[in-house]
């Protein structure tokens, strides 16, 4: 499905030079160029956990490598959570991989910044980096603005090289994407509100409090018949969710219940509230828990 979308982009920033701290990219390459590459979508824990992701202050995790055995101990680690082999058709990071031998890492590090996108038809790359008070400041840009957008999840992982000299001091991280106070962005396609650029935004839920009140409200609840009822780990819940759908929708929301390991996909056609819906409840190993089914008031 194809919705038009309208995004007031970020002013780019110019020039291609160091002042105050502030790395340009000509200040961040060595030997390689900063490059974004596709890595596919996951909302895998491990992505995000604490000690195999950095990213103190930032709001997108990160990586800092130090080595080519960490970049291969890397690549094992989520070759089954990203697509790191092959994706159709773009870069691939297997490949690129091979051009971060020792010798690279023998005056290098590379950082690696992953960032989730609401739409495979949204294209990424480095913007800036500062370095001040022991802190790198990472930032990841937009780089294009369709009119029209495919409804898929999609997922980046932006390289970036810094020498060792550059890094030695820093032991805070910030990564995030580059935004102005006028960014506005509303996904049709998955949550209502998208606060950010390739950000997928949800809210919490209890899960015990919403059986109890879809029960009090008379809605439709059904509890067995599931198509997901085997442990799929590492599939991505909307996907999921979209698999037990009866009716067709054109909105949804994400809801996510962290103490019970539960995600709420909501699946409706307008914000009135007054429409049907259809509400699946999903584990975090993929099985699904519940479907509720609202009708149109």
């Amino acid at each position: 499905m194809k919705k038009i979308i309208l995004i007031i982009m970020a002013v780019l920033l110019a020039g291609c030079r160091k002042e105050s701290g502030i790395l340009q990219k000509d200040s961040v390459m060595q030997r390689k160029d900063p490059v974004t590459v596709w890595v596919n979508y996951t909302e895998n824990e491990k992505m995000f956990s604490e000690g195999s992701a950095i990213s103190n202050e930032g709001s997108l995790p990160g990586f800092v490598i130090k080595s080519r055995g960490e970049l291969e101990e890397f690549y094992m680690n989520f070759r089954d959570i990203l697509t790191l082999d092959y994706n159709g058709g773009e870069a691939d990071f297997a490949a690129i991989m091979n051009d971060y031998d020792d010798s690279f890492f023998r005056d290098n590090y590379l950082v690696m910044v992953y960032n989730i996108a609401s739409s495979g038809s949204f294209r990424y790359s480095f913007d800036k980096a500062e370095i001040s008070d022991r802190k790198l400041t990472l930032r990841i840009k937009q780089i294009n603005d369709p009119e029209v957008y495919t409804c898929d999840m999609s997922g980046w992982l932006t390289l970036v090289p810094f020498t060792r000299e550059q890094l030695k001091d820093v032991d805070t991280y910030d990564f995030g994407m580059t935004v102005t106070e006028e960014t506005v962005f509303t996904n049709f396609c998955y949550d209502t509100v998208v606060q950010l650029p390739g950000h997928i935004a949800w809210g919490e839920f209890s899960f015990e409090e919403d059986k109890n009140d879809v029960r009090d409200r008379g809605w439709t609840v059904i509890t067995e018949g599931f198509i997901n009822n085997e442990p799929d780990v590492g599939t991505i819940p909307w996907n999921k969710a979209q698999e037990e759908l009866t009716e067709e929708y054109v909105l949804s929301q994400t809801f996510r219940d962290e103490s019970a390991d539960i995600w709420k996909i909501r699946f409706f056609n307008n914000e009135n509230g007054d429409g049907a819906e259809t509400l699946v409840y999903i584990d975090g190993n993929g099985v699904t828990r519940l479907i509720v089914k609202k009708p149109a008031v």
